[in-house]
């Protein structure tokens, strides 16, 4: 039965077709910058309390964003009303801190990937760094944070600090081109890079402890690039300080009808976890600390990843790890935007220590699952349904907790 849920895991995940680069956040060839956009919206959002009851909400949301090439800016304005709560913000939290406002601001954009200058503010999703081994789909949950990346033919950097006004989380990599303007056709392109990610509070329920801090290098070569495809071997080395190490060789390809896939071989000491800063880094170090993750003995297994993509369609993605004497792991995301006429999908799953099949559809604390669908009514009238189930920082900022919440609201959309 493990065997079969496990060959059915996997299935799903090519099936699913998510996709990203993995050395990037969603390409911007596959995103629509509107010039200018504003909507609004308003309905009711139910939210499970602390006792587990569904409270309702009264629900005004205004999203207007602008974005001039280059430049881009868009807000996020979200008031939650009960007669007994008073006003609250988006996740049904007071608006007594900092934090609060920032989200106000849901991000500010200066230039693209892969320009020379690429600059973010604002809420981080599906952040990598590297190749992944040490930070892949990391997110800080609708904080703000920042992102930085600087580019050049010989040499650049990636950057990440997870929230502005409380941060803890920082690092980013390094790389070289050394053999760049040699005639020496791929070889030029061989690429050493550096990586270093710290968190100077990784564990709430502890005080005084030491910085989880994970550092490793990579090296990566093309071994064929022509106009239909492109196909990259690399290396990536990751250590944690003060526990294990680990190793990944794989090779990527990048395929015609935007295609992508990675497949790599992994080999882990005792004491390591490969990626440590994923998607529910935030919740587990809430929960158990960040050293529940590491794991006594080594493992060896397979890691891959499926990306595919129409420009300005639709955008999807998916993984799936699985290790010798460990239970699997897979992610997955879809965002569509015109596939589907007058019809917008955006949904995101991810779910640890699947041992059988019907743990591949229960949400709990090992999961993460959002799901927003929109239906045009009629221009600019929009209908839309958000399902989610996932984490929030507390209010006194002690850790993280659940988020259960169903909303239905109806609002104008419009583009320009």
């Amino acid at each position: 039965m493990r065997r079969i849920s496990r060959l059915f895991v996997w299935l799903l995940s090519l099936a699913v077709l998510t996709g990203m680069s993995w050395a990037q956040l969603i390409p911007d060839e596959f995103i629509s910058y509107p010039k200018g956009k504003v909507s609004g919206l308003t309905g009711l959002t139910m939210i499970k309390d602390e006792n587990g009851e569904l409270k309702p909400f009264y629900r005004f949301q205004l999203q207007p964003e602008l974005n001039l090439d280059k430049i881009g800016i868009g807000f996020d304005v979200v008031l939650l009303y009960n007669p007994d709560e008073g006003i609250r913000g988006e996740d049904g939290e007071k608006w007594d801190d900092l934090g609060d406002y920032l989200r106000m601001v849901r991000y500010f954009r200066y230039g693209h990937r892969r320009e020379r200058i690429y600059f973010v503010y604002g809420a981080l999703d599906n952040v990598f760094i590297g190749h992944g081994l040490i930070m892949g789909g990391y997110s800080n949950y609708d904080r703000r944070g920042l992102r930085l990346d600087l580019n050049s033919r010989v040499a650049g950097v990636e950057t990440m600090l997870n929230n502005v006004s409380e941060p803890s989380l920082f690092g980013g990599r390094a790389y070289v081109r050394p053999l760049i303007g040699m005639d020496l056709p791929l070889i030029d392109r061989l690429t050493i890079g550096g990586t270093y990610i710290t968190d100077v509070d990784p564990d709430l329920n502890k005080e005084d402890e030491e910085p989880f801090t994970v550092y490793g290098f990579d090296v990566s070569l093309p071994l064929l690039r022509n106009e239909l495809a492109e196909v990259t071997l690399y290396d990536e080395a990751a250590f944690i300080n003060g526990h294990g190490r680990g190793n990944a060789t794989g090779l990527g390809f990048e395929l015609p009808a935007g295609a992508r896939l990675k497949v790599e071989y992994r080999m882990f000491g005792e004491d390591f976890t490969p990626t440590p800063f994923n998607y529910l880094y935030e919740r587990i170090k809430t929960t158990d600390g960040v050293e529940s993750m590491l794991q006594e003995e080594g493992r060896r297994g397979i890691y891959s990843l499926f990306a595919w993509g129409l420009p300005r369609k639709v955008f999807a993605w998916a993984s799936f790890e699985d290790y010798a004497g460990d239970i699997p792991k897979v992610q997955a995301e879809i965002i569509e935007t015109g596939l589907i006429e007058k019809v917008s999908v955006r949904g995101r799953y991810t779910k640890l220590g699947i041992e059988d099949f019907k743990d591949i559809f229960d949400l709990d604390e090992k999961s993460a699952f959002t799901l927003k669908i929109g239906f045009e009514v009629l221009p600019p009238l929009e209908l839309v349904l958000v399902h989610e189930y996932r984490f929030r920082q507390r209010e006194d900022g002690e850790g993280y907790e659940t988020i259960h919440k169903t909303s239905f609201e109806l609002g104008i959309s419009m583009s320009y």
